[in-house]
């Protein structure tokens, strides 16, 4: 029987509200050479019966799997070791994907002979229906033009796209050969393999079109998951790093990686806003600032300077000093808010003044002729 060009797999658990919209945007992609493989990770609600549905539809293409609860990490894996095609992508049970994202994807892999390439993306709120531009997964300051690796950008090749693995589509025996595979940490399980493989990848191709709809404001999302296992960002970073230098490739990328750890532990902290969680991952970071090596680097090296300070002011702050801190930031730019909405509210007042005024005048002077 012959095998598919690209292998999709979705790690779903408990996602019946959004399954069926994520299966059916990747079913109706304008590219149809592929498989895809649904892994429920022991779901306790309907996804796995949404699953069968299609296929008793007569879904040929669509493969389900069902795994114990073991978490995103382990099914990724299970999803990679049953893969066939000459290509893999692994898209989130959440998310919903542009009719294009295979087809361009895929061009661009065999047609660049590359071994990763990238998308940009698009979050969805569903709260809002609004869409916004993630700009801040595919940094068009620091890719270059053309098919690069690691080589041509070593301190930015952690910086420019996301841990995330949904808007990358791979080589599967390059990601097979190199022995790379997700973690299984209940969050960030999929640092590793993004990162190493970003780093171990001879030919990246950057492909400048929006092609996923990422959802945020879904209390059961992965990203929400990590409010929860509010340790496994620090486990995943560090599990990294020692990865790196087993690997050799460690100094060569030092710089990127620092400066991807300062920005990503400043985010971890800050999104947690003033929760235990927050505190408990200040004091870790704090903590464990030299076992990261933050201060090996000087600070003109650091290109996340907002991030840097934070991590600077770590060193002889506590968790409440940054609580005050942050308080005070709101407080002034609450303030200035304040400042700006009376300064307009005034300039709009003198318009409408100045208006009024014209009109009273213009209405004199009709007048004045009228009487005459």
């Amino acid at each position: 029987m012959r095998k598919p060009e690209v292998s999709v797999v979705v790690a779903a658990y408990n996602t019946e509200l959004y399954i069926g919209q994520c299966v059916k945007s990747i079913l109706n992609q304008t590219f149809s050479d592929f498989e895809l493989i649904v892994v429920d990770d022991g779901s306790d609600d309907r996804t796995a019966d949404i699953i069968q549905e299609f296929i008793d539809q007569g879904e040929f293409r669509l493969r389900l799997v069902r795994n114990e609860h073991a978490g995103a990490g382990h099914s990724r894996n299970t999803g990679l070791d049953l893969a066939q095609g000459k290509y893999i992508i692994f898209l989130d049970a959440d998310d919903f994907f542009e009719p294009d994202l295979l087809n361009d994807l895929y061009r661009s892999n065999v047609e660049n002979n590359a071994d990763i390439s990238v998308c940009r993306a698009q979050s969805y709120d569903e709260n809002s229906e609004r869409f916004e531009d993630v700009w801040y997964g595919f940094r068009k300051d620091m890719i270059p033009e053309g098919v690069f690796s690691r080589k041509d950008v070593p301190l930015y090749i952690l910086n420019m796209f996301m841990g995330w693995a949904w808007d990358k589509m791979y080589r599967t025996e390059f990601i097979r050969q190199n022995h790379i595979r997700y973690k299984n940490f209940r969050s960030s399980n999929d640092l590793y393999f993004v990162f190493m493989s970003l780093v171990k990848a001879e030919r990246i191709k950057a492909v400048d079109r929006i092609l996923v709809n990422y959802r945020i404001s879904n209390a059961g999302s992965l990203h929400n998951t990590s409010q929860k296992a509010w340790d496994c960002f620090y486990i995943a970073a560090l599990d990294f790093k020692d990865g790196l230098i087993k690997e050799g490739l460690y100094d060569e990328v030092k710089q990127s990686y620092l400066n991807w750890c300062a920005d990503f532990f400043h985010s971890q902290i800050r999104d947690r806003a003033c929760s235990d969680q927050a505190k408990l991952a200040y004091e870790l970071v704090k903590e464990g600032l030299n076992e990261v090596g933050f201060f090996e680097m000087e600070e003109d090296m650091y290109f996340y300077k907002e991030a840097y300070q934070f991590m600077n002011m770590m060193k002889d702050s506590s968790y409440y000093d940054f609580v005050n801190q942050r308080y005070e930031k709101v407080i002034s730019e609450r303030n200035q808010l304040r400042d700006e909405v009376s300064r307009q509210k005034a300039v709009i007042e003198a318009q409408e003044r100045r208006l009024n005024d014209s009109l009273l005048h213009k209405a004199g002077r009709k007048i004045r002729k009228m009487i005459r």
